[in-house]
């Protein structure tokens, strides 16, 4: 789920917890998803990325991480 953050060009994105004890990896894209940008992963299931295009529709994704795998990445979510 992708909100808007406070801030122009912050968005807050939670998602569903993987595992009682998961990493997860965060990914933005403002070209349709033809480039990637990482972010930095977390040990909860929700972040807030900031310094994103203003008045751009952006894309993100994310995949977890458990001890007894690691998933493939999210279908892209977006948010204008």
């Amino acid at each position: 789920m992708a909100k808007p953050g406070v801030v122009s060009g912050t968005v807050k994105l939670s998602v569903k917890a993987a595992a009682v004890r998961a990493s997860y990896e965060w990914e933005w894209s403002g070209d349709q998803g033809k480039t990637w940008t990482a972010v930095l992963p977390t040990l909860q299931a929700k972040t807030e990325i900031g310094g994103l295009p203003v008045a751009t529709v952006v894309q993100f994704r994310y995949r977890a991480i458990t001890k007894a795998t690691v998933t493939d990445w999210s279908q892209p979510t977006s948010l204008l």
